[in-house]
């Protein structure tokens, strides 16, 4: 606070500045940017009230930082859009920034947050949509921001509520859903014996970490049985279909031999297609990811009788089973289509951490 007469932006370059003359073999990107710095300091400000936070943050402008509590929805559309027209009305933020909000709580919360009375909208359903945005390659700060706005939502719409603050020490927390060896065979082989036009599907899940959009708009051209490799160019999203423009998104990946065995069996008897889709539907079309998932995933999980499985648990378990045997964390980078390592490592560190390195043994002629 001696420094209460700077702006935030020339404190912030000024400690920067002096964190990387105090470590200089750190890395520029293990540095907070000023974005995720200003948005900590705007929550330490809302908690606190703190007045020379405040003096700091906008020393010539009062902020009214503590949104008002409203009371009367029950729904999430009508609180949502409420939200944003506050945004649009009260709040001095940037054109692209309102776009980006409106984006997010329009083609995103909406849809699925919907499905919920306002005030039962609890952690773990939360949890679920990150898993699905997750699944649909949404980044990690991508999701972290969408959760801030989603918690300013529900803390002003359900007053009587607590409502959990963002994890500001990570971008997101994941819970991992690995499955073991033997769950893996059971799950197999009751889909083989019960749902055969699944079961290449959820072996494609296993043995590439593709996601479920990717899977279902697969094409049988984008199947290269010489190399053993599958080409990932389009996903679902939102019930569409999207192709990739990404770089890191369309991306050629390796496969297992006994995929490519069971996808030439199930090609003779693959529903047709006009699209030639890899796994139709009945009529020929891409089939609808979330009744895919309420009609043979969940009776699957049931009687199997471990638990509900998701279409992330099957990605998830394909890296757990990668990371066992040893392969790179940039080749399970490029095998998922993730944006970056770190993006990669955050998601998978628990299953990093899992994994103990042996025991030091320098040979001793070196040193000695």
């Amino acid at each position: 606070m001696n420094n209460r007469d700077k702006t935030l932006k020339k404190n912030y370059l000024d400690f920067k500045a002096e964190f990387f003359r105090q470590n200089p073999d750190t890395e520029h990107t293990e540095f907070p940017d000023y974005r995720v710095f200003t948005e900590r300091v705007q929550t330490d400000i809302i908690e606190t009230q703190d007045k020379d936070l405040m003096q700091m943050y906008r020393p010539t402008k009062k902020v009214k930082l503590q949104e008002p509590k409203k009371s009367g929805f029950t729904d999430f559309e009508s609180a949502a859009n409420d939200f944003f027209e506050y945004l649009k009305n009260d709040r001095k933020l940037k054109k692209d920034t309102l776009k980006s909000y409106g984006t997010w709580i329009k083609f995103h919360m909406i849809p699925f947050f919907n499905r919920y009375r306002l005030d039962a909208i609890t952690e773990e359903i939360i949890e679920q949509y990150k898993a699905q945005k997750t699944e649909e390659q949404l980044s990690a700060n991508n999701i972290w921001n969408q959760m801030f706005i989603l918690r300013r939502i529900l803390t002003i719409y359900t007053p009587d509520k607590y409502v959990a603050p963002v994890n500001t020490s990570s971008l997101i927390t994941y819970n991992l859903n690995i499955l073991p060896g033997r769950d893996i065979r059971r799950l197999l082989k009751v889909s083989k014996e019960k749902y055969k036009a699944v079961y290449p599907i959820l072996l494609t899940a296993l043995l590439t970490g593709m996601t479920k959009g990717e899977i279902l708009t697969l094409c049988w051209e984008n199947i290269r049985w010489d190399d053993r490799k599958i080409i990932v160019k389009r996903t679902i999203i939102q019930g569409r279909v999207r192709t990739y423009r990404m770089e890191n998104a369309i991306r050629e990946v390796d496969a297992f031999e006994i995929l490519f065995t069971v996808l030439k069996e199930w090609e003779k008897t693959c529903p047709p297609s006009k699209d030639n889709l890899v796994f139709p539907d009945i009529d020929g079309k891409v089939q609808n990811p979330e009744l895919l998932a309420k009609n043979t995933l969940k009776p699957l999980s049931r009687k199997t009788k471990f638990g509900e499985i998701r279409f992330i648990d099957l990605r998830d378990t394909y890296v757990s089973m990668l990371l066992e045997q040893n392969f790179p964390i940039t080749y399970i980078q490029k095998q998922l289509g993730l944006g970056s390592i770190s993006a990669t490592v955050q998601r998978y560190r628990s299953l990093l951490d899992r994994n103990k390195p042996g025991e030091l043994n320098f040979p001793e002629e070196i040193f000695g």
